[in-house]
């Protein structure tokens, strides 16, 4: 019979290190990346340290790491989960710095962790650039849809466009199963089709009000949505937010991480559900994607006939042609609309920005032979 407390089972150090370990510098941010440790002891987690120096801590079994995620002092360090397999260090990194970083498993915890730290422990180092962070997508449905898509999966009631009861009177997107009695629903309100690969980063915010009982509305993620068609077809990532508490209170999502996804395809939906006994009115608006773009554009050879000033631009953009003989610049967001186009005929040519929103957008220039130039431009 055993009395007392269960002695805690101590496990032995990882039997070893993880592999395919990869750092890389993007923008003014680092991803590390790892296939997860194998053998007969797993780790539970590994310390991850970081530093401008190529001289990195090595931990010593019982002595627990003090976790730093902030690498404005030069150095950091952060724990991470067994099967995670990826971490990027944005807080405190510098542009244009070289950032060494190793990564060690361990077991237990307290005075019990146990490091792997015999051998040569994975490490690596990656270059920072220069980014800013723009606005991929800013759509508070004032006007129409802004290239999102209602797609209604079950029942007759649909995602509609409410133009008085939005964030300051204005409109928003509103969804309802009821209609006089409450219906049976799937509706879905899905994102445009958004280049992950463009951008660093990636962040949303939106907010919400709610009334009236019913399930929550989700908030979910697609790398593999075709962009049109039933979404239950696609693979979805369920991502928590803050929601609206009800009673039409308009709130903060608050800042959702997006950066783990990457595609040149990604989709981010809103999910409804009612019920034919219960179903909740849902409103939505403000909805502000952002991300992280590289400053400096690498030009291929027909680039040094352009330039195009000032860049980030607010009211107009100029566009001067040093050589060649371009004849239409077609301005385009992240969804490869066009928002603006204009002949060339002379030197220089004023794009008036006018009402565009703030944003990446890509400039096209293209000749009589279809040889094209394009440079990125940021909207501000």
């Amino acid at each position: 019979m055993i009395t007392g407390e269960e002695e805690a089972v101590i496990k032995p150090e990882p039997t070893n290190y993880p592999t395919a370990f990869a750092v890389e510098g993007a923008g003014k941010s680092v991803k590390v990346t790892w296939t997860d440790a194998t053998g007969e002891q797993l780790p539970d987690g590994y310390i991850i340290f970081a530093g401008t120096s190529g001289q990195l801590p090595v931990p010593t079994d019982g002595i627990m790491i003090q976790l730093d995620d902030d690498l404005s002092d030069g150095q950091a360090a952060i724990m991470v989960s067994y099967g995670v397999e990826s971490y990027s260090l944005v807080q405190g990194v510098a542009a244009f710095t070289d950032y060494y970083v190793s990564i060690y498993p361990f077991t237990n915890t307290g005075a019990a962790i146990n490091y792997k730290n015999d051998g040569t422990a994975p490490s690596g180092m990656g270059s920072t650039t220069n980014s800013q962070e723009v606005t991929i997508i800013d759509e508070g449905f004032d006007s129409d849809w802004g290239g999102w898509t209602p797609v209604s999966v079950v029942g007759d009631q649909q995602w509609d466009r409410d133009n008085t009861f939005g964030i300051d009177f204005t409109p928003c997107a509103q969804m309802s199963g009821y209609e006089g009695q409450n219906f049976a629903n799937e509706d879905w309100l899905i994102s445009p089709t958004i280049n992950f690969d463009e951008y660093l980063n990636e962040k949303i915010e939106f907010f919400t009000a709610k009334n009236y009982s019913g399930p929550d509305m989700t908030f979910m993620i697609s790398t593999d949505y075709s962009g049109s068609g039933d979404p239950n077809n696609a693979n979805w990532t369920t991502l928590s937010y803050t929601a609206s508490p009800g009673t039409w209170t308009w709130t903060s999502s608050g800042i959702i991480d997006l950066s783990g996804f990457d595609g040149t395809a990604v989709h981010v939906a809103f999910k409804y559900t009612s019920t034919a006994t219960t179903g909740s009115t849902w409103e939505l608006d403000n909805i502000k994607i952002t991300g992280d773009t590289e400053i400096g554009i690498k030009e291929n050879i027909y680039d040094s006939y352009v330039s195009v000033y000032p860049n980030p631009a607010s009211d107009r953009l100029t566009i001067a042609l040093t050589g060649g003989a371009f004849e239409t610049a077609k301005l385009m967001n992240t969804t490869g609309t066009v928002v603006k186009q204009v002949n060339i005929n002379r030197d220089n040519t004023t794009l008036e920005l006018g009402n565009i929103k703030a944003g990446l957008y890509f400039l096209e220039l293209t000749n009589a032979s279809n040889i094209s130039v394009v440079k990125k431009v940021v909207i501000k």
